[in-house]
């Protein structure tokens, strides 16, 4: 199975503005997103999707491989965004069987749990995967198999859920941010982005 790392890290942000610019530690939301994609060793290619100029040379100086995404897709749901890049994809390479999105917004995912759910997502017999909280997700990680994603939807009927892991920090709001750093720093030293920037 031929798999496609999507981040998108888009510009706007009303309740929290230039959001995945924001710093957590040594890097920004969007840095900490790429820094999992990048060691996640079940994704074949990963990319950056994002319609605003500055995040993108902000993405490409951390070493990923970056997509302008159209202007126009800059309000709509990750599906469609997902739709796009999934599009983009087959014009420039292997044609993915399925795409995992990693959402900058929850930087504290560990590689292990994304290894995990990419890993039982490919055994499976699901159309797609969420980590969930409360019957929510949470944002760390979404799986789509291609047909899911050429059907206009992120999940489909069979979706399977895994719990979110531990601490489950959405970053949505300053506060979330607050909470964030105090996180980081009550746990530093225990992060491998510490000593492997």
């Amino acid at each position: 199975m031929y798999l496609l790392g999507v981040i998108p890290a888009r510009g706007g942000s009303v309740r929290l503005p230039r959001k995945n610019l924001r710093r957590i530690g040594p890097w920004t939301l969007t840095e900490w997103a790429i820094a999992y994609a990048r060691r996640a060793t079940r994704l074949d290619r990963y990319v950056v999707c994002s319609e605003d100029p500055e995040i993108r040379a902000h993405a490409q100086a951390a070493g990923a491989e970056v997509w302008v995404e159209p202007m126009a897709l800059a309000q709509k749901p990750i599906a469609a965004v997902v739709g796009w890049a999934l599009a983009k994809a087959d014009q420039s390479g292997a044609p993915p069987d399925a795409v995992i999105v990693l959402q900058p917004t929850t930087p504290f995912r560990s590689l292990q749990y994304v290894e995990l759910c990419v890993s039982w997502f490919k055994s499976s017999e699901m159309d797609s995967l969420v980590t969930t909280k409360h019957d929510h997700p949470t944002g760390e990680v979404y799986a789509s198999r291609r047909a899911t994603i050429l059907s206009g939807r992120l999940l489909g009927p069979q979706c399977g859920e895994l719990p979110g892991g531990d601490p489950l920090i959405n970053i949505d709001t300053e506060w979330d941010l607050v909470l964030a750093e105090r996180y980081y720093l009550n746990t530093r030293g225990r992060w491998w982005c510490d000593t492997d920037t």
